[in-house]
């Protein structure tokens, strides 16, 4: 009897072995999984802190030299207005100092950048150009007129090395933008990972969806801190702008009274002149040093109303009386120009509690504006309201009007000089909002287009007043 032959076994089945796969996946996704955020914040922290090693300490370097710039200049600009030896110590105290950050830099600029070597050995260059005629002065080796004959070059040797500091700036800074850079690659490399341990941990075990849950939400908050991150870069290069701006707007205004007072003062030592010339000469430093002085005081008051810290010394007083003194203060001039300021005040007292000298400053600021702008045979009112609660002061000129887009910024601070380029550094407005403010007050405007403007501000009335 034929017999079939036996049949193959089938495989055997190792369930422990296909078990055994799976759970080895998830425990090396799991250890991936912890050990990945660790390295990532290893790894950016190292690059994070050879940054802060590096470009930091270059860019304080920088902003000291720059500082210490700025002190010689103007310890030299004193020593030119009195010839004071003080002034001629510290020029040379500043200039020492000058000398130490360009060595500074020497060291750290180039760690960061070596394109920066060249530009400091090209800055040292020019500050040994710049100095010598200031050394020489300062140590009577030359006479005021003799350097006042060089005082073009010196101004061409000063920007060429502001231009210079520029250029290192922007060396650092593109560094700095690089090395940034370099730092989001790797943390933007490590997520592309973890979103890969991620996934498989998800197709291997449903366990490791809830760890891939949980990375997605620290994924979350990594992508929103670079966006405030980014927010905060942008920002700050913003306010750098902004801060660059400001300082242009105050150097140029600050330049023109400061170059009259110098050439002026230049030209009384060089020339003999009579009483009568002597003393025009001297209204024209004087009245260089008020503007100087002004456009200082209106900083000082901006700082302390951005601060927090801008306070008025409040008093009873007729408020009355103060508007009417503003009007025959500002009256010859209109008449200059054949205006007329029309004064409608009441005539019983109105007393209110506040800062007599800081409201005039206020109505200065308004009644001058409004006779800037009103043409010639016009008139500008000023007009005083009592009301339940405060008084309403309005100043109304026929000038040509404000647009409606410009109505929102005429209180902000240096907008004028931003836009407008009329002369002054846009501060009046900005300062008469805080110290109304201050008051308890409140200032708007209202105009139209060829119809000219009409200022508001309010003052809280005194109690029984």
């Amino acid at each position: 009897m034929d017999t079939a032959p036996p049949r193959p076994a089938p495989p055997r089945n190792h369930p422990e072995r296909q078990a055994g796969l799976p759970l080895a996946f998830v425990i090396l996704t799991l250890f991936a999984l912890l050990g990945i955020p660790f390295w990532t914040g290893h790894r950016t922290r190292m690059a994070q802190e050879q940054i802060d090693a590096q470009i930091t300490p270059t860019r304080i370097a920088l902003d000291l030299l720059e500082a210490n710039e700025a002190r010689q200049v103007s310890a030299l600009s004193s020593y030119l207005l009195t010839g004071s030896p003080d002034y001629a110590e510290a020029f040379a105290l500043a200039h020492a100092d000058v000398i130490k950050m360009i060595d500074r830099l020497a060291v750290l600029a180039p760690g960061v950048n070596p394109q920066t070597e060249a530009l400091v050995d090209r800055l040292r260059a020019r500050e040994a150009r710049w100095a010598r005629a200031p050394l020489a002065l300062t140590a009577g080796e030359i006479t005021h007129g003799e350097y006042l004959q060089r005082v073009a070059l010196q101004e061409a040797l000063r920007a060429e090395t502001a231009a210079t500091l520029e250029q290192l700036h922007n060396a650092i800074n593109g560094e700095a933008a690089l090395r940034a850079t370099r730092v989001a690659a790797i943390v933007r490399s490590e997520e592309r990972v973890t979103l890969v341990l991620v996934l498989l941990a998800l197709a291997a075990v449903v366990s490791v969806a809830r760890l891939g849950y949980r990375l997605g939400v620290t994924m979350e908050q990594l992508e929103l801190r670079t966006e405030r991150e980014t927010a905060a870069r942008e920002t700050a290069q913003a306010a750098v702008s902004a801060r660059d701006e400001v300082l242009s707007i105050v150097a140029h205004d600050l330049r023109n009274p400061l170059h009259t007072i110098t050439l002026t003062a230049g030209l009384l030592k060089e020339v003999q002149v009579d009483r009568a010339e002597l003393e025009r000469h001297t209204q024209v430093i004087e009245r260089s040093a008020a503007a100087m002085h002004h456009l200082i005081r209106d900083l000082l008051d901006v700082a302390r109303i951005d601060a927090g810290r801008f306070s008025v010394e409040v008093g009873r007083f007729d408020l009355a009386h103060l508007v009417k003194e503003a009007c025959a203060l500002f009256a010859p001039l209109a008449e200059v120009t054949r205006q007329r300021v029309v004064c409608q005040v009441p005539d019983a007292p109105v007393y209110v509690n506040g800062d007599p000298e800081r409201l005039l400053q206020v109505l200065q600021n308004l009644v001058s504006n409004a006779i800037r702008y009103t043409p010639e045979g016009e008139s500008v009112t000023v007009r005083v309201e009592r009301r339940t609660d405060d008084v309403l002061i309005s100043v109304h000129d026929k000038g040509p009007g404000i647009s409606e887009a410009d109505l929102p910024h005429l209180f902000d601070r240096f907008w004028q000089a931003q836009h407008a380029r009329r002369g002054g550094a846009g501060l009046g407005l900005a300062i008469s909002k805080g110290i109304l403010e201050a008051h308890g007050g409140n200032i708007w405007v209202e105009s139209e287009l060829g119809r000219g403007s009409t200022f508001f501000f309010t003052v809280p009335l005194a109690g029984g007043g």
